[in-house]
């Protein structure tokens, strides 16, 4: 059997321990035992720690911390701030950063990897003496189901507290791509190796627990540190992947070019249970639809998959789940999806309102309103702002939500802030997509003369029942609910009804008055019937001819959404936003207004 006398090594396994730092670091982490400020020159030298003998077959690795983000690992040549010079067993360094703040870390074929805490290093000296101890590599060969060796495969070495994801294929291909997934500070590299044309692979030593991932388009496996003996031949044979078919059509015509993944926690061929704990590989697998609707995944495990269908943002390229269905996958049965869709999605990110972007850590409800049929629907909104409606029916829709953003990392009660968003969106009726992309969904920009506290901005308009008069100073001396509504937002039926259950309470009071304020935005917005609104409401109903030029909605901010003001009687703003929305109105008003 031939077997590679040298195997590349990737990244490198730091070692957390207590154990105290130089002089001017927090004593937290062993690896950083360096107080050098000036420029340093170093040379080491790498020898056998049996036998003396030099090591040349070496690779070293550099980790820099900048607390508190966890250590990145980078190949020796590629680090910039190190001037690196190898020859046979010794190298040197020269540079002028602090070595302070990184960690070297030493393997090789034949040799327990090392860390540079674990080289006793006088750091008064300008040399290190390295000596590794002998080990046995891990050697053997992979083969697939039918007993053939396996070229090229992929031996990913997961460490005990390390988590990995595992993307691709991207569509048809197969060049799956593992990328780390931390747990915690200890981030630990990855090393990923291959196996040679004869099907046979080396890796260095291990000093860790660990499990090697292979794959395959011939096929994955998973085994445990516990099941392989260093120093020996060990036979890696793959489980077969299965393939994974399905459609997906709107209004029965197939979509075409819709991203699909497969996300699985993997499993060792045939396991029931994961014993490795924690599970730490995820596989994501991407591919999408062809002209007839159709997708096939190649490279699928006999075991729980979960397909999603994602939407991929214009604006950042992240990708947005829509739709998911958990399947199983068996052996004597390639399962077939078939996503049948009647009804649109609506996908959009929330973000400032100056388009920068809002923290990712919040609490929150995003709801979405339309006239007819009158119809609400609700949505979380996810850690990274980002939001999806499923199953909605084309029609003129509003958007709303009222949520607060704090600070994840202090946890400070006094950074909270409660947010407002209102918009109103069109899903055509006629061939709507199944994907509506909102993009980027402003906040509504707080307006300093609308905070509770000041004067409301005066303002007149028509009652459209008797056509009389309304001017809001006349009104000093009550409570006075102001209500802005655009007019074929569907959200204003249901704001009118929270609105009406105030109205009950206060309605045979003298001191208190009900308006609401119908408005439309777009010029070419037709108002068939405006009396329709007064009849569904018990109070005065004014129309606003133009909300982007009205003195009304421009000094209440409410040109493009609905909003809910109270105003005391000497004519300050006392409530609005989220204590006068929806069922909050009625509360917010019998906590506000005494009783008689």
């Amino acid at each position: 059997m031939s077997i590679r006398s040298a195997f590349p090594f990737l990244l490198a396994i730091p070692m957390l321990c207590s154990a105290s730092y130089a002089a001017d670091v927090e004593p937290q982490n062993p690896l950083f035992t360096y107080n050098i400020s000036q420029k340093t020159n170093v040379s080491a030298v790498i020898t056998d720690a049996e036998t003396g003998q030099p090591v040349n077959n070496y690779k070293i690795t550099i980790g820099e911390h900048i607390p508190p983000e966890p250590i990145n690992w980078y190949p020796l040549h590629s680090f910039a701030p190190f001037n690196i010079l190898k020859n046979d067993n010794a190298f040197s360094i020269s540079t002028k950063a602090s070595l302070k703040k990184y960690v070297f870390h030493i393997a090789a074929p034949g040799y327990e990897p090392q860390y540079s805490h674990e080289w006793n290093l006088d750091t008064d000296k300008s040399l290190w003496n390295i000596k590794l101890k002998p080990a046995k590599n891990i050697t053997g060969k992979v083969v697939a189901s039918d007993g053939n060796t396996v070229y090229d495969a992929q031996l990913i070495i997961v460490l005990a507290n390390n988590k990995i994801k595992i993307s691709g294929p991207s569509f048809e291909e197969f060049n799956p791509t593992a990328t780390q997934k931390v747990y915690h500070d200890t981030l630990k590299p990855l090393n990923i190796y291959k196996s040679d044309i004869d099907g046979t692979f080396l890796i260095p030593p291990q000093n860790e627990d660990y499990r090697i991932v292979a794959l395959s388009p011939e096929g994955y496996q998973l085994i445990e540190h516990n099941d392989i003996k260093p120093g020996e031949e060990n036979i890696i044979k793959l489980g077969d992947w299965t393939t994974l078919t399905g459609s997906i059509t709107y209004k029965d015509k197939p979509i075409k070019g819709q991203l699909v993944q497969a996300n699985y926690t993997l499993f060792a061929p045939g396991a029931i249970e994961d014993a490795f704990k924690p599970l730490n590989v995820d596989m994501r697998y991407t591919t999408k639809t062809l002209p007839d609707g159709t997708f096939k995944f190649d490279y699928i495990p006999f075991q729980f998959v979960n397909i999603v269908l994602v939407h991929k943002d214009p604006t950042t390229g992240n990708l947005l789940r829509v739709k998911s269905s958990l399947v199983k996958v068996q052996s004597d049965k390639y399962p077939e999806l078939n996503f049948k869709f009647e009804k649109s999605m609506i996908v959009g990110k929330i973000v400032n309102h100056d388009g920068s972007p809002l923290p990712s850590y919040h609490s929150g409800v995003i709801s979405l309103t339309s006239k007819t049929p009158l119809k609400d629907y609700k949505a979380s909104i996810n850690p990274d702002n980002t939001f999806s409606f499923d199953q909605v029916t084309p029609a003129e829709l509003s958007l709303a939500a009222d949520f607060s953003l704090a600070d994840h990392r202090s946890f400070d009660t006094q950074t909270v802030k409660n947010l407002t968003l209102r918009k109103t969106i069109n899903l055509l009726k006629g061939t709507p997509p199944l994907v509506l992309d909102l993009g980027n969904v402003p906040i509504n920009k707080p307006i300093q003369e609308v905070s509770t506290g000041n004067t409301a901005s005066d303002f007149t308009a028509k009652i459209l029942s008797d056509n009389s008069s309304f001017k809001l100073s006349d009104y000093r001396g009550k409570y006075v609910v102001v209500d802005f509504s655009p007019a074929y937002s569907g959200f204003m039926f249901s704001q009118i009804a929270d609105v009406n259950k105030a109205y009950k309470i206060f309605k045979d009071r003298d001191d208190v008055a009900f308006f609401s304020f119908v408005f439309k935005n777009t010029d070419d917005f037709d108002m068939t019937d405006p009396s329709s609104y007064n009849n569904k409401a018990k109070w005065p109903v004014a129309m606003l001819d133009n909300a982007a030029d009205d003195a009304a909605t421009k000094a209440f901010g409410a040109s493009e959404f609905e909003a809910v003001f109270l105003i005391s009687p000497d004519g300050q703003i006392i409530a609005k936003d989220n204590d006068m929305f929806g069922p909050n109105i009625a509360k917010t008003m019998e906590k506000l207004i005494p009783a008689k």
